[in-house]
């Protein structure tokens, strides 16, 4: 049973309750109904007092429940920083060796094939729990990898013959990364928002 229908539960109680004190203690006439009422006036008294009981509680099992995925969708997209980042943790270790292997380039690949299936999944839950805002977000999101992935994989880095990461890639693909991570936090801002 959810605490909603504890709620629910004890206010039921509590209204038999005093139906029954009503009964059995008619001397004692704290309140008296007006035989003029009609039982219609009593029954939209005794609806508005449920709706105002049970709309404060089921209102704010939807708020907490959208807190809770927007934060297990925040930690998804932690997740896909994280992988990410890995593919920058690769060239920063492969300049500090002074070499870049068919190792790298495969751990790079492998990367960027998980957070692929990362971006997939994170979409597919957009959709289930923010249909309106799943277009945009999901647009922005494989532009921010594929731009990211586009750079690091279609260029100079998976060619055979770059053998050493030079400054100068280094400082672009930092300037790339650095563009992808900051368009993935401002969407962890936008779900905060939904």
């Amino acid at each position: 049973m959810n605490s909603h229908q504890k709620h629910f539960t004890v206010g039921f109680v509590f209204f038999l309750v005093g139906i029954l004190a009503g009964q059995f203690l008619k001397n004692i006439p704290y309140l008296t109904l007006d035989p003029s009422v009609s039982p219609l006036e009593v029954a939209n008294l005794l609806v508005g007092i449920v709706i105002a009981i049970l709309i404060p509680f089921t209102v704010k099992k939807y708020i907490e429940d959208k807190k809770d995925i927007k934060s297990f969708l925040v930690d998804e997209f932690k997740e896909l920083i994280t992988t990410i980042h890995e593919v920058k943790a690769i060239i920063i270790k492969a300049r500090s060796n002074h070499a870049f292997t068919a190792d790298n380039r495969n751990d790079i690949l492998a990367q960027f094939h998980e957070s692929e299936l990362k971006v997939n999944s994170i979409t597919e839950q957009l959709k289930i729990a923010f249909v309106a805002q799943t277009p945009k977000t999901e647009a922005v999101l494989k532009e921010l990898l594929w731009k990211y992935d586009h750079y690091i994989t279609g260029g100079e880095l998976m060619n055979s013959s770059f053998t050493a990461v030079d400054e100068r890639f280094f400082r672009e693909s930092n300037i790339e990364y650095s563009k992808m991570e900051t368009g993935l936090k401002k969407l962890i801002h936008e779900v905060y928002k939904f």
